[in-house]
């Protein structure tokens, strides 16, 4: 990978076009430890093999935003991914996260 995925946590899962989905709980841009509160990133399948990977956010741990997301992804239907953290929110303890991964724009939406 070119970047480093630190601490890879909970369940990932797979839309339908074979994309795969995940949180790190460290990593990203944002927070203190380890460099940041955590990412979501995807891996998509290469015509010529491989998993390119794509770094599609950096949890911010603000009271607007996740931080250190633990637990397994899930996702519906109509491809939206959903989420938990233990951190961010709007007291700090954490959130419940949902990822619309394939429309333009900001790549996700918080439900605090």
């Amino acid at each position: 990978m070119a970047w480093m995925v630190p601490n890879p946590e909970g369940e990932v899962v797979f839309d339908t076009a074979g994309n795969l989905y995940g949180t790190t709980y460290d990593g990203g841009k944002y927070g203190q430890s380890y460099g940041g509160v955590g990412t979501f990133y995807e891996l998509s399948p290469s015509v010529g093999g491989g998993w390119p990977e794509s770094k599609l956010y950096s949890f911010g741990g603000t009271n607007n935003d996740a931080g250190y997301p633990q637990a397994g992804l899930i996702i519906n239907s109509r491809g939206i991914l959903y989420g938990t953290s233990t951190g961010g929110g709007e007291v700090g303890n954490g959130t419940v996260f949902q990822v619309k991964p394939d429309q333009p724009g900001p790549r996700k939406e918080l439900e605090n």
